[in-house]
């Protein structure tokens, strides 16, 4: 067998499988095929984009990296709105003042806020005026069309409405393991609407 300059072994020529493969595409180009021909080059070339194109999808649906950061802004601005009317009436009964943030988007590759059919947002909340501070924190799923409506999970069903309500790349977002600390925004909230 022959070796290196360094004794190893040298690789002895794949003959056997060559002449297998060349057989096999004869076969395919007498029946209208062409053999695909891959060299080293175009080989390593097509591994480096698909390892690429492998990343981008893993960072498009990591959840807040979906949603631009401007977009986020400007969501957060329209949703909160809606949801301290929705929260009020669903959770409470009394006014309440809340902060949102924007963790994913319906479509997920929405880039304007008219493209946006729900933003999925955690909301933080506080009641106004009721003398008692009383609050909550929690995922919600803001319907932007036809017409504004919110859909949170309930405290009985509350893991089969996180199934339900979000879609799997944000729902990890949504189970709250790293939920966001929005006490901050909601004081500054209430302080606008009191």
């Amino acid at each position: 067998m022959p070796t290196t300059a360094d004794s190893r072994p040298a690789a002895e020529p794949p003959t056997r499988l060559a002449n297998e493969i060349h057989a096999g595409s004869d076969r395919l180009a007498g029946a209208g095929y062409r053999p695909l021909v891959i060299s080293r080059r175009t080989g390593l070339a097509a591994a480096a984009v698909a390892g690429l194109a492998a990343t981008a999808v893993v960072l498009s649906t990591r959840g807040p990296a979906e949603v631009p950061p401007a977009l986020a802004a400007t969501l957060a601005t329209q949703v909160t709105p809606i949801v301290e009317q929705q929260l009020s009436a669903d959770w409470s009964g009394d006014r309440m003042g809340c902060a949102t943030r924007v963790f994913g988007l319906d479509p997920a590759g929405a880039r304007t806020p008219a493209d946006v059919r729900v933003a999925y947002v955690w909301a933080q909340c506080s009641t106004i005026g009721t003398g008692i501070d009383s609050g909550l924190a929690l995922p919600t799923a803001v319907h932007l069309v036809p017409a504004p409506t919110v859909e949170t999970p309930e405290d009985g069903s509350y893991g089969a409405d996180i199934e339900r309500i979000f879609p799997s790349r944000v729902r990890d977002l949504a189970y709250g393991d790293e939920k966001p600390d929005l006490t901050p925004a909601v004081a500054a909230r209430v302080a606008v609407l009191t």
